[in-house]
């Protein structure tokens, strides 16, 4: 086999051994993670995510905009909640605690 006809047997072998990102992967990528701890975090969330979308029985409308402030809401309704428990212990550990207090968020 000459060198010419070498060179295209090569670049295919390699396309083949290397696979694309996958769509995940291309997502995370979008966002410009700082750092790889931040870059698990976002894949980990956005797994989290999909799983949520995907559950049985999880009724999705037909109307995107209504599935979005859906889950705006369940998220919202989380971070209210962690918020409220991380607030109360703080009061709880301190009479006064730093920053005032957490109706100043």
């Amino acid at each position: 086999m000459s060198s010419a006809e070498q060179a295209p047997a090569a670049a295919a072998t390699a396309t083949e051994t290397t696979e694309a990102p996958s769509l995940l992967d291309q997502v995370i990528k979008a966002t410009r993670p700082q750092s790889e701890k931040e870059q698990e975090r976002a894949k980990d969330y956005f797994r989290q995510f999909l799983d949520q979308a995907v559950k049985p029985g999880q009724v999705v409308s037909k109307d995107v905009e209504t599935n979005i402030k859906t889950w705006i809401g369940e998220i919202d309704k989380k971070l209210t909640a962690q918020l409220t428990r991380s607030c109360t212990s703080r009061h709880s550990r301190s009479s006064s605690p730093p920053g005032g207090d957490c109706t100043t968020w």
